[in-house]
């Protein structure tokens, strides 16, 4: 139920334009990813939301911190989903989104290798 709300507040919060919401989304999600255990069946779920949390305040704000954690959550999150899981496919896309506005913000060409090297 908690994810649902989080989730939820994050697009109000977007749909308003109030960022203050979207760090106060991030600040709960780690607080929530904090709670689960390494083995917990939620935690690739939490990584890749809260990689989707930092990734959108980064391309908001331009904090180029936020969007080199968000890449190390989700390449986290991807060794976690279990073989088949219907959601690799959209945490990949997440990651590849991520190395691509990384190469937009700083025009480094290894992004790109690292981007199709991870896919």
């Amino acid at each position: 139920m908690l994810v649902v709300f989080l989730t939820v507040s994050v697009l109000v919060g977007l749909q308003r334009g109030v960022l203050s919401d979207l760090d106060e989304v991030i600040e709960l999600r780690r607080a929530v990813l904090g709670l689960l255990p390494p083995d917990h069946f939620a935690r690739f779920t939490s990584l890749d939301i809260l990689a989707t949390c930092l990734q959108v305040r980064s391309m908001q704000r331009g904090v180029l911190s936020d969007l080199d954690e968000a890449i190390e959550l989700q390449r986290v999150a991807l060794l976690l989903y279990p073989p088949g899981n219907s959601l690799r496919s959209s945490s990949l896309n997440n990651l590849a989104v991520s190395f691509q506005v990384r190469f937009k913000q700083r025009g480094v060409p290894s992004d790109l290798d690292d981007d199709i090297h991870d896919l």
